[in-house]
């Protein structure tokens, strides 16, 4: 496919630079080139992202342009730089869909939203673009159940509330019994669960969720929500909230062949420990590295430092190796 690419516009290469949840959620990656602006840069690679989106119906895709953005102290004369993205919201690319248009229309957003961040944050200034992101997530029509049985290695933990959903709102029903915890018969969607959903806000939501729209919910909401993966028979984070608000919500996603499903976890120690230690006390991990300590203030001690860097997803592809990997932030 990268050759294909290469013909159409040789001076840009298209990669797949992230894949998880057996290929449910993918990102591909554009380099940006010295002599572009925003508009110029998307306009370029305009064939590449419309022949990916082409080939690859029946998937929910969003854009991220990063770009450098630059401002002058006018006191001291320094200049102080910036990596901005400007992102569009997720559209479903069905085989009907005129995908020259969809791309045509995720220019005019990114256009807009760098004056508005001009505007906002003011003196910056475009320098330069770093890349752009094709993030993508199979669509799953909303007729579809979402409910995945839990494997029995995770069910053994009892650290997971997996939610008894007969529709695609496994996302809705999870962050909702996080909110309102009850003892008994916590997987049963009753009508007091509905009720306590829906005094959430969701606009703008559309189900199933993907990670992109996460942030979105989030900040409506006032939550905090992170969402770890479970692969190859490990539980890996794959969407940490960089800002932990009071209210904080740990899902947990898995898959099959076909479909995606959020399940809520109950408890991080007992979803984790198995995978750092052979005993039994409990552990405190940190969410964005899962580094655990058995004491918490060992653990925030250590969040002050991790906070100030990048989360990474830890694969072991092979027994006895390890690759970082970095995962999806936000505030």
């Amino acid at each position: 496919m990268s050759d294909i690419f290469r013909r159409w516009c040789p001076e840009f290469h298209i990669r797949e630079s992230k894949s998880a949840l057996k290929g449910i959620t993918k990102q591909y990656t554009i380099d940006g080139k010295e002599g572009y602006d925003p508009e110029s840069f998307m306009n370029a690679v305009k064939s590449q992202v419309v022949g990916l989106l082409s080939i690859n119906r029946q998937n929910k895709f969003n854009f991220v342009l990063t770009c450098v953005m630059e401002r002058v102290d006018r006191k001291t004369g320094k200049v102080d730089s910036c990596n901005a993205p400007f992102a569009t919201k997720a559209e479903v690319v069905l085989e009907s869909t005129d995908v020259a248009e969809l791309y045509d229309n995720a220019i005019d957003k990114i256009g807009e939203s760098i004056p508005t961040f001009q505007r906002r944050e003011s003196n910056w200034q475009f320098a330069s673009v770093v890349k752009l992101e094709i993030n993508s997530f199979r669509y799953v029509p909303l007729k579809d159940k979402s409910y995945i049985p839990l494997p029995k290695k995770l069910a053994d933990k009892s650290a997971i509330i997996n939610m008894n959903n007969e529709d695609d709102q496994c996302f809705k029903w999870a962050v909702a019994r996080a909110l309102n915890p009850v003892d008994k018969n916590a997987e049963r969607i009753d009508k007091t669960l509905r009720n306590h959903a829906e005094r959430l806000k969701w606009d703008g939501i559309e189900f199933q969720v993907c990670l992109q729209d996460v942030g979105k919910f989030q900040k409506s909401n006032d939550l905090s929500v992170n969402v770890f993966e479970y692969a190859k028979g490990y539980v890996y984070p794959l969407r940490i909230s960089s800002k932990q608000r009071e209210r904080v919500v740990d899902l947990l996603l898995i898959s099959d062949d076909e479909k995606q499903h959020y399940c809520l976890i109950k408890s991080l120690s007992r979803l984790l420990a198995s995978q750092v230690s052979k005993t039994k006390c409990k552990r405190y991990f940190c969410r964005k590295c899962l580094n655990s300590y058995t004491r918490e203030d060992k653990l925030e001690h250590h969040q002050e430092y991790c906070s100030n860097h990048e989360a990474v997803r830890i694969v072991l592809p092979e027994p006895g190796t390890m690759l970082a990997l970095k995962i999806i932030t936000d505030r």
